[in-house]
């Protein structure tokens, strides 16, 4: 009769040991900072800023409230999808901040139709701004997408999308400073391209699950 020990020796025999993933937080704290300075860098090497961008971010309060806003929304976001992809990690609080604040931001581009945050011009117009939003933000969200599967959430494609919905806000936030500011081209051409970037990321997630079956099989992840 096969004794306990041996039992237990015989199902771990062909295990493979795997590196235990690092905290929710430290994943979250570093793409979120290597995704900001990528951004950042790529805009800028990509084109020129907008002349006297940084004077009007100084000296415009709404145009303070927009920014703010939309930096604590990929905050909030970044920190509720990370923490959701450790399961009862999660508290019930911050989806609702996070995506209060999301709301809050977004509210700013629809006033700013009736009231526009920034004299309409064309000044510091980028031919190409809204490719550039996509392309921008699909290397970060790849590399989240890398963090993400190395925990285990519950609902990939959704920790995906919405982790895709930030990657894709960071450069539309930006663009704001960087490309010309009006309240018509900052929705169509800088806000929509980074929800577009969510949903390419639930279609890229969909693809990923069968990978990621293999990878458990195999005692990886």
């Amino acid at each position: 009769m096969t004794t306990r020990d041996e039992l237990l020796a015989s199902l771990s025999q062909d295990l493979t040991p795997v590196k235990p993933a690092l905290p929710a937080s430290i994943m979250a704290l570093g793409w979120l900072l290597a995704s900001v300075l990528w951004v950042v860098a790529l805009t800028h090497l990509l084109g020129p800023i907008r002349p006297g961008a940084f004077t009007q971010l100084e000296h415009a309060p709404h145009f303070q409230v927009e920014v703010i806003a939309g930096v604590f929304a990929i905050i909030f976001g970044t920190w509720a999808v990370f923490q959701s992809s450790v399961p009862g990690l999660l508290g019930k609080r911050l989806p609702w901040l996070a995506g209060g604040v999301l709301v809050l931001w977004w509210c700013n581009y629809a006033l700013s139709f009736v009231s526009p945050i920034l004299p309409p011009t064309m000044l510091g117009k980028r031919a190409h701004c809204a490719f550039e939003v996509i392309a921008i933000a699909l290397p970060p969200m790849l590399a989240g997408f890398y963090l993400l599967q190395r925990q285990y959430p519950l609902r990939f494609p959704l920790s995906a999308g919405i982790l895709a919905l930030m990657a894709g806000m960071m450069p539309a936030l930006y663009m704001q400073i960087a490309c010309m500011h009006a309240p018509a081209h900052g929705v169509l051409f800088h806000l929509l391209p980074g929800v577009a970037v969510s949903l390419v990321g639930v279609v890229v997630a969909l693809l990923w699950r069968p990978m990621r079956r293999q990878n458990f099989r195999a005692g990886t992840r």
